[in-house]
């Protein structure tokens, strides 16, 4: 009998993880280091996709500025 393979949501079926330059690291560090983006990040769940005007609904923040903190976090590569 076959051995049940492990999900591939969990750690055992993931992938290795590239290794991050400096550069990368140091960019990812500075995206998370400001307060307004920290509460962007917190409104997004696992699997539900928000637009823009969610989470300016949900937050004091300007849309222009929402979306200038958004392109960060993308640039960064924490958010896809």
């Amino acid at each position: 009998m076959q051995e049940p393979r492990p999900p591939q949501c969990c750690e055992a079926g993931l992938a290795a993880p590239e290794e991050l330059t400096d550069e990368e690291i140091a960019q990812i560090a500075k995206s998370l280091g400001n307060p307004a983006r920290m509460r962007i990040l917190r409104q997004f769940d696992v699997g539900r996709p928000l637009k823009v005007q969610d989470v300016v609904d949900n937050c004091e923040l300007a849309q222009s500025t929402v979306s200038e903190h958004l392109r960060v976090l993308r640039e960064a590569g924490v958010l896809f």
